[in-house]
């Protein structure tokens, strides 16, 4: 009898730790993917204001040397620059995936949001519909946090 609940708790134990195991690496799977997602915007950004540091280098000198017109397009500088045949069309390009990328955030964000109100809305449903909860007003409001931050 002690051998065999000595080779289930051995068993068992293994199973425990081929779990834990198993949800270490998928938590460290997703720190790294976090990590390596922020480095990689960082290098992004860092990369656009070089560009940006060049352009206005570009602007400046076309200006000094008369090939861009400095009244045009009501003064504003960098928008005349950039629509003149000296202009580089990387810092636009990357000027316009940096407003994309930035809506998408912005959106996701907004989606989530609009996702946690309408399963906050679906569970105030649910409690209303449950003759359980009818009555009880302060422990569902509670419930209903309580859900909404943990995001079951």
């Amino acid at each position: 009898m002690f051998f065999r609940n000595s080779f289930a708790k051995k068993e068992l134990a293994k199973l425990k730790f081929e779990k834990k195991t198993a949800a270490w690496l998928q938590e460290y799977k997703d720190v790294n993917a976090a990590e390596r997602k922020a480095a990689s915007r960082k290098e992004f950004t860092d990369r656009v204001q070089q560009w940006y540091k060049v352009e206005r280098d570009q602007e400046i000198v076309a200006r000094y040397t008369g090939k861009t017109a400095y009244g045009s397009h009501d003064g504003k500088r960098q928008i005349a620059f950039q629509k003149s045949p000296y202009a580089d069309p990387v810092p636009i390009s990357l000027n316009i995936q940096v407003v994309r990328e930035e809506e998408a955030r912005v959106r996701k964000i907004a989606d989530d949001k609009r996702r946690e109100h309408e399963r906050k809305l679906f569970l105030i449903g649910k409690f209303d519909a449950n003759p359980a909860f009818r009555y009880v007003t302060l422990p569902l409001t509670f419930l209903l946090c309580l859900v909404c931050i943990v995001d079951v």
